[in-house]
């Protein structure tokens, strides 16, 4: 069985590029800056929207990564990530610090991965997407990697708070919820904007009996200083 062309050029760059079979080929340097595509990436149908290349640089501190997935597969599917500082290797630390700085978008057709680089230098940004079958089991493929550098230094002031602690099922209404019997009405995604002050109201219509527990975090205040802040209400 023959590859697909498109498949075949993200690993494989011939001397010939008319060999490469595509309407529109890629020059040495472009495939050199492509990302890390894995068989995953193509069984799942994925495609990377943002950004082009997998070899970037920002100016900012900041990147987005924009992946597309069929709706067939959105519904079963969780992204995980791994982010690396290459020149601080190997420390636990700086790997969970790092974490709390990336934050996954789940949408309806894609999924918007927002990364800050808290310090200038080089990184690796590997994306693993998480599949949970009919009988909830999970199973953890790499996706891509993409190389980005960051020459952005941040102070205490201009750095962005990081990230509460990320919850195993991901930010948002995900697989794992909609698998239990938990299916989102008002919101669908794990992003929600509130002003101070602001009451907000988030719906669920349950498939089967639940005994639902919320919980509110901060980055820094304890639980028990949040747990006044939400009611959680049943209706038949």
């Amino acid at each position: 069985m023959f590859p697909d062309p498109d498949e075949f050029a993200t690993f494989c760059n011939p001397d010939n590029f008319r060999w490469q079979l595509l309407n529109q080929a890629f020059s040495k340097p472009e495939f050199l800056k492509l990302p890390v595509f894995t068989p995953t990436y193509f069984k799942m149908q994925a495609s990377l929207l943002s950004p082009q290349t997998g070899s970037i640089s920002t100016h900012n501190g900041k990147m987005d990564v924009e992946i597309g997935f069929p709706r067939k597969y959105m519904e079963t599917i969780q992204l995980g990530y791994v982010l690396d500082n290459m020149n601080k290797k190997d420390n636990t630390s700086e790997k969970n610090m790092l974490k709390r700085h990336v934050f996954v978008n789940r949408k309806p057709t894609k999924f918007i991965i927002e990364i800050v680089f808290p310090v200038p230098g080089r990184y690796l940004f590997d994306v693993y997407v998480q599949c949970i079958n009919t009988t909830g089991e999970a199973t953890l493929e790499r996706l891509c990697q993409f190389r980005f550098l960051s020459d952005r230094k941040f102070t205490k002031e201009t750095l962005p708070d990081p990230l509460p602690e990320v919850p195993a099922v991901g930010w948002g209404p995900g697989p794992k919820c909609r698998h239990l019997g938990l299916i989102p009405l008002t919101h669908f995604d794990g992003c929600m904007y509130i002003r101070p002050g602001e009451v907000r109201d988030i719906r669920f219509r349950t498939t089967r009996d639940l005994d639902v527990q919320p919980q509110l975090t901060h980055s820094y205040l304890p639980i028990y200083q949040l747990v006044e802040q939400v009611l959680i209400e049943f209706f038949h």
